[in-house]
Protein backbone atom coordinates (compact mmCIF):
# COMPACT_ATOMS: atom_id res chain seq x y z
CA UNK A 1 0.00 0.00 0.00
CA UNK A 2 1.42 3.40 -1.02
CA UNK A 3 0.73 6.49 1.06
CA UNK A 4 0.49 9.88 -0.61
CA UNK A 5 0.92 13.20 1.20
CA UNK A 6 -0.45 16.35 -0.39
CA UNK A 7 1.08 19.71 0.40
CA UNK A 8 4.17 20.16 2.52
CA UNK A 9 6.38 17.28 3.64
CA UNK A 10 5.46 16.04 7.08
CA UNK A 11 7.46 17.28 10.06
CA UNK A 12 8.85 13.85 10.76
CA UNK A 13 10.71 14.06 7.45
CA UNK A 14 12.63 17.25 8.21
CA UNK A 15 15.83 15.21 8.01
CA UNK A 16 15.30 15.06 4.22
CA UNK A 17 16.10 18.74 3.94
CA UNK A 18 19.17 18.60 6.19
CA UNK A 19 20.41 15.72 4.04
CA UNK A 20 19.66 17.75 0.91
CA UNK A 21 21.66 20.66 2.33
CA UNK A 22 24.66 18.38 2.83
CA UNK A 23 24.34 17.19 -0.77
CA UNK A 24 24.43 20.79 -1.99
CA UNK A 25 27.62 21.40 -0.03
CA UNK A 26 29.30 18.25 -1.35
CA UNK A 27 28.03 18.25 -4.94
CA UNK A 28 31.14 20.04 -6.26
CA UNK A 29 33.32 17.27 -4.83
CA UNK A 30 31.16 14.64 -6.52
CA UNK A 31 31.09 16.58 -9.79
CA UNK A 32 34.84 17.20 -9.90
CA UNK A 33 35.63 13.53 -9.43
CA UNK A 34 37.29 13.19 -12.83
CA UNK A 35 37.22 9.41 -13.10
CA UNK A 36 36.68 9.61 -16.87
CA UNK A 37 40.19 11.08 -17.22
CA UNK A 38 41.69 8.06 -15.48
CA UNK A 39 39.78 5.75 -17.85
CA UNK A 40 40.18 7.99 -20.92
CA UNK A 41 41.96 5.50 -23.20
CA UNK A 42 39.56 2.67 -22.29
CA UNK A 43 36.47 4.83 -22.90
CA UNK A 44 37.81 6.15 -26.22
CA UNK A 45 38.59 2.63 -27.41
CA UNK A 46 35.10 1.46 -26.45
CA UNK A 47 33.34 4.35 -28.21
CA UNK A 48 35.42 3.92 -31.39
CA UNK A 49 34.77 0.18 -31.60
CA UNK A 50 33.09 -0.68 -34.94
CA UNK A 51 32.97 3.03 -35.83
CA UNK A 52 33.49 4.00 -39.45
CA UNK A 53 35.26 7.19 -40.47
CA UNK A 54 37.17 9.57 -38.28
CA UNK A 55 37.53 8.25 -34.70
CA UNK A 56 36.27 10.14 -31.67
CA UNK A 57 38.89 12.17 -29.81
CA UNK A 58 36.73 12.92 -26.77
CA UNK A 59 34.47 10.71 -24.69
CA UNK A 60 30.74 11.23 -24.15
CA UNK A 61 31.42 11.24 -20.40
CA UNK A 62 33.67 14.26 -20.87
CA UNK A 63 30.90 16.30 -22.49
CA UNK A 64 28.41 15.16 -19.86
CA UNK A 65 30.88 16.46 -17.27
CA UNK A 66 31.12 19.85 -19.06
CA UNK A 67 27.33 19.98 -19.28
CA UNK A 68 27.05 19.47 -15.51
CA UNK A 69 29.63 22.22 -14.86
CA UNK A 70 27.67 24.61 -17.07
CA UNK A 71 24.32 23.85 -15.45
CA UNK A 72 25.58 23.80 -11.88
CA UNK A 73 27.45 27.12 -11.99
CA UNK A 74 25.74 28.70 -15.01
CA UNK A 75 29.02 29.08 -16.92
CA UNK A 76 28.91 30.38 -20.51
CA UNK A 77 30.46 28.20 -23.20
CA UNK A 78 33.51 30.48 -23.49
CA UNK A 79 34.30 29.70 -19.84
CA UNK A 80 34.04 26.00 -20.66
CA UNK A 81 36.53 26.54 -23.51
CA UNK A 82 39.08 28.00 -21.06
CA UNK A 83 38.32 25.16 -18.63
CA UNK A 84 39.05 22.57 -21.33
CA UNK A 85 42.30 24.36 -22.23
CA UNK A 86 43.49 24.04 -18.63
CA UNK A 87 42.51 20.34 -18.45
CA UNK A 88 44.23 19.73 -21.79
CA UNK A 89 47.44 21.29 -20.53
CA UNK A 90 47.35 19.42 -17.22
CA UNK A 91 46.46 15.95 -18.55
CA UNK A 92 47.87 15.98 -22.09
CA UNK A 93 45.11 13.54 -23.10
CA UNK A 94 43.28 15.71 -25.66
CA UNK A 95 43.48 18.90 -27.69
CA UNK A 96 41.71 22.11 -26.60
CA UNK A 97 38.21 22.69 -28.00
CA UNK A 98 36.47 25.85 -29.18
CA UNK A 99 33.30 26.99 -27.42
CA UNK A 100 31.36 26.34 -30.64
CA UNK A 101 32.49 22.70 -30.73
CA UNK A 102 31.61 22.26 -27.05
CA UNK A 103 28.18 23.80 -27.67
CA UNK A 104 27.43 21.46 -30.59
CA UNK A 105 28.52 18.33 -28.76
CA UNK A 106 26.56 19.17 -25.60
CA UNK A 107 23.47 19.97 -27.65
CA UNK A 108 23.73 16.57 -29.34
CA UNK A 109 23.91 14.59 -26.07
CA UNK A 110 21.05 12.29 -25.19
CA UNK A 111 19.61 12.45 -21.67
CA UNK A 112 18.61 8.77 -21.80
CA UNK A 113 22.04 7.59 -20.71
CA UNK A 114 22.12 10.01 -17.78
CA UNK A 115 18.68 8.91 -16.57
CA UNK A 116 19.67 5.22 -16.91
CA UNK A 117 22.82 5.90 -14.89
CA UNK A 118 20.79 7.54 -12.13
CA UNK A 119 18.15 4.81 -12.12
CA UNK A 120 20.88 2.18 -11.94
CA UNK A 121 21.68 3.47 -8.46
CA UNK A 122 18.24 2.46 -7.17
CA UNK A 123 18.10 -0.91 -8.90
CA UNK A 124 17.03 -3.53 -6.40
CA UNK A 125 15.95 -0.95 -3.83
CA UNK A 126 12.55 -1.14 -2.17
CA UNK A 127 10.55 1.29 -0.08
CA UNK A 128 11.45 4.43 -2.01
CA UNK A 129 10.05 7.75 -0.84
CA UNK A 130 9.60 9.96 -3.89
CA UNK A 131 8.63 13.58 -4.55
CA UNK A 132 6.55 14.53 -7.59
CA UNK A 133 6.63 18.19 -8.62
CA UNK A 134 6.88 20.51 -11.61
CA UNK A 135 8.35 23.83 -12.65
CA UNK A 136 8.25 26.07 -15.72
CA UNK A 137 10.86 27.87 -17.79
CA UNK A 138 10.61 30.42 -20.57
CA UNK A 139 11.24 29.43 -24.17
CA UNK A 140 12.84 32.79 -24.98
CA UNK A 141 13.45 36.23 -23.48
CA UNK A 142 13.10 38.02 -26.81
CA UNK A 143 10.35 40.60 -27.08
CA UNK A 144 9.53 40.77 -23.35
CA UNK A 145 9.63 44.60 -23.30
CA UNK A 146 7.37 44.82 -26.37
CA UNK A 147 4.96 42.36 -24.80
CA UNK A 148 4.76 44.40 -21.59
CA UNK A 149 4.41 47.76 -23.34
CA UNK A 150 1.89 46.84 -26.03
CA UNK A 151 0.13 43.90 -24.37
CA UNK A 152 1.12 41.39 -27.02
CA UNK A 153 0.65 37.70 -26.43
CA UNK A 154 3.57 36.19 -24.53
CA UNK A 155 5.52 33.36 -26.09
CA UNK A 156 4.66 30.84 -23.39
CA UNK A 157 6.50 28.41 -21.15
CA UNK A 158 7.67 24.83 -21.14
CA UNK A 159 6.81 22.75 -18.10
CA UNK A 160 9.10 20.19 -16.48
CA UNK A 161 7.35 17.44 -14.49
CA UNK A 162 9.80 15.50 -12.34
CA UNK A 163 10.02 12.59 -9.91
CA UNK A 164 12.79 12.76 -7.28
CA UNK A 165 14.12 10.28 -4.73
CA UNK A 166 13.70 12.11 -1.40
CA UNK A 167 16.83 10.49 0.09
CA UNK A 168 19.40 10.91 -2.68
CA UNK A 169 17.64 13.87 -4.42
CA UNK A 170 18.31 12.08 -7.72
CA UNK A 171 15.90 12.55 -10.60
CA UNK A 172 14.13 9.25 -11.26
CA UNK A 173 11.89 10.29 -14.14
CA UNK A 174 10.74 13.41 -15.95
CA UNK A 175 8.43 14.68 -18.68
CA UNK A 176 8.46 17.99 -20.57
CA UNK A 177 5.13 19.45 -21.71
CA UNK A 178 3.53 22.75 -22.68
CA UNK A 179 2.48 25.10 -19.88
CA UNK A 180 -1.24 24.21 -19.75
CA UNK A 181 -0.72 20.51 -18.95
CA UNK A 182 -1.74 19.92 -15.32
CA UNK A 183 0.51 17.94 -12.99
CA UNK A 184 -2.18 15.31 -12.47
CA UNK A 185 -2.16 14.48 -16.20
CA UNK A 186 1.51 13.43 -16.02
CA UNK A 187 1.36 11.79 -12.59
CA UNK A 188 0.81 8.24 -13.82
CA UNK A 189 3.56 8.34 -16.47
CA UNK A 190 6.02 9.73 -13.91
CA UNK A 191 5.31 7.19 -11.19
CA UNK A 192 4.45 4.02 -13.14
CA UNK A 193 8.06 2.93 -13.99
CA UNK A 194 9.04 2.85 -10.29
CA UNK A 195 5.69 2.17 -8.62
CA UNK A 196 6.69 -1.33 -7.46
CA UNK A 197 9.69 0.07 -5.58
CA UNK A 198 7.80 2.98 -4.04
CA UNK A 199 6.44 3.11 -0.49
CA UNK A 200 5.55 6.79 -0.12
CA UNK A 201 4.75 9.62 -2.57
CA UNK A 202 4.83 13.32 -1.75
CA UNK A 203 2.99 15.58 -4.16
CA UNK A 204 0.89 18.70 -4.25
CA UNK A 205 -2.61 18.38 -5.65
CA UNK A 206 -4.20 21.65 -6.72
Amino acid sequence: MIDTCNGNIQKKNKKIWSYYNELLVNRAIILLYLSMLEKWETLIEKENKDKFGRPYEYTVKFFEFLMKVRELWNHPFRNLESFVRVLSKITGKFRPLTNVAIFKRIRSLSTDGIVREINGNIEGEKGLEIIVDSTGFKITNRGEWMNAKYGKRRKGWLKLHVTIDSKSINILNFEITVENVHDSEEFESLVKPIIEKTMLIYWERL
